[in-house]
């Protein structure tokens, strides 16, 4: 654990944040993963949500589209790149019968990931790898799918995040996901004022747009099938509605010196995304890819 002057000073700038990349996500995740935990659930990302929906509702409806649109199915082996505390893998897993091969930075997630699959009889398919995307501890063409939600941002150099990808998963294979984007045609001065605060409080070393996804995904040897703004999938504003209701809110009294700083950094990264969000600035995005055969 990192005192939170130390932890201010490598989110203070990209430079920063790209040269103590991993330090800031372990560091980020062991303060944010109780908040995430308790108000979140144990998949984190932001899905859209179709009308009447709850929060799980919403998370797992995402969650099977993935796996439909992805062909997942028995007997397949599908790698997360960036699965958290496993609650994606889990469940796509039970949805579609496939086995999941999570991996992730973070030591403290893959045990909470590999309890619930044990606790939930999937300890056979679902397993968890401590890792790093950009430099994945598998063989050449090892999988035959590939899926992430909203964990590539993390990583300061995409394009070897992709090209790890590619390279572990076998031709003709799909890669689909989600991830955190800013807008096609955000200025300099606009992202300074609203994309650096989201990437400052997420331990985001950088954003990229859509239109740079593409181009990447097609440098590194994906064919991009579809890709755009989740919001073609349903609505957002129940994300925004619900990270602004805890944006908002008191904190607990009795809390901690540690909790505190995380309580107050949350706080102010929900803040942020939505104003982002709201000002068309911050999209979650989703993508479908195929990589060519070689």
């Amino acid at each position: 654990m990192m005192d939170k002057d130390s932890y201010r000073r490598i989110v203070s700038d990209r430079e920063n944040r790209e040269g103590n990349y991993r330090e800031g996500v372990k560091e980020y995740y062991s303060l944010a993963t109780p908040g995430y935990l308790s108000g979140w659930g144990t998949s984190f990302h932001f899905p859209p949500f179709r009308a009447g929906q709850t929060l799980e509702e919403a998370i797992s409806t995402q969650q099977h589209f993935i796996a439909r649109e992805g062909k997942f199915g028995p007997g397949m082996k599908i790698l997360d790149a960036g699965c958290g505390v496993g609650g994606p893998a889990i469940e796509i897993a039970k949805y579609s019968g496939s086995s999941i091969t999570g991996v992730n930075l973070v030591t403290a997630q893959l045990d909470i990931a590999r309890d619930t699959a044990g606790r939930q009889g999937l300890g056979d398919r679902c397993s968890f790898v401590e890792g790093d995307i950009m430099d994945l501890p598998f063989e050449n063409d090892y999988f035959d799918a590939v899926f992430s939600l909203e964990a590539i941002c993390h990583t300061p150099n995409k394009h070897d995040a992709y090209s790890e990808i590619a390279r572990v998963l076998k031709p003709g294979g799909t890669f689909i996901g989600t991830d955190w984007f800013c807008a096609d045609s955000l200025d300099s001065s606009d992202y300074a004022r609203l994309i650096d605060p989201v990437c400052r409080t997420y331990m985001l070393p950088y954003m990229t747009s859509i239109q740079e996804l593409g181009g990447i995904l097609k440098s590194v040897g994906f064919d991009v099938e579809t890709s755009g703004n989740v919001e073609d999938l349903g609505s957002m504003e129940p994300v925004w509605n619900i990270l602004e209701g805890f944006a908002n809110s008191e904190m607990p009294p009795g809390l901690p010196d540690r909790d505190k700083f995380a309580f107050e950094m949350l706080s102010e990264s929900f803040a942020v995304t939505v104003t982002a969000a709201r000002q068309n600035a911050f999209l979650v995005g989703y993508w479908k890819s195929t990589l060519f055969e070689r």
